[in-house]
């Protein structure tokens, strides 16, 4: 399961596709493919830098406490 840019797909969904309401204008499997090759509504590598940056900050925090939380887990 993903998060998609439900923005996006409607942005291309409306871009013309959908001129004529009363007709049948996309199959079942479209829809898929369209939700398939829907964008993701963030950014992987970014979510995975931010995560990192905030693994450093904890690890630097535990040290700089010198608790046991730091000496067992570490």
């Amino acid at each position: 399961m993903r998060l998609i840019d439900a923005d996006a797909l409607i942005e291309f969904i409306d871009a013309g596709h959908l001129r004529h309401p009363g007709e049948l204008v996309f199959s079942e499997l479209d829809v898929v493919n369209m939700l398939q090759h829907a964008p993701t509504a963030y950014d992987i590598d970014r979510v995975m830098e931010q995560l990192s940056l905030e693994r450093s900050k904890a690890v630097i925090s535990l040290g700089e406490s010198k608790g046991t939380a730091y000496h067992c887990c570490f």
